[in-house]
């Protein structure tokens, strides 16, 4: 593990949230989450996964903690239904965090 993973893992500690929780909302954001939506393959003896989406939408702790730390990107959507709504996309820096923690390669969204 690198050491930006071990001062994320020890903020998440002083603030008394789960690593765990975290990890499945990000895998929700790329739509492996809930499980059987969409899956792994393998090839050469190494995991890979190409993600179909890279969003989520709605207040999340998670999420606006990850984009202090540079592994979101936030925006909030001006004039659309509900207004003043935050979303978050996972960064490369993101995903390949993702993938650390998961131990899978995550591509880029498919287009």
């Amino acid at each position: 593990m690198i050491p930006e993973d071990i001062c994320i893992e020890k903020d998440f500690e002083s603030k008394g949230w789960k690593m765990e929780d975290a990890i499945q909302d990000m895998k929700h954001m790329i739509g492996m989450y809930p499980e059987g939506c969409r899956r792994t393959y393998k090839r050469y003896g190494t995991t890979f996964y190409k993600p179909y989406r890279n969003y989520w939408s709605g207040e999340n702790k998670y999420m606006e903690y990850f984009s202090h730390v540079g592994l979101c990107e936030k925006w909030v959507n001006k004039g659309f239904i509900p207004k003043d709504v935050p979303n978050y996309a996972l960064t490369r820096r993101g995903l390949n965090f993702l993938g650390r923690h998961i131990k899978v390669n995550i591509g880029n969204v498919e287009n």
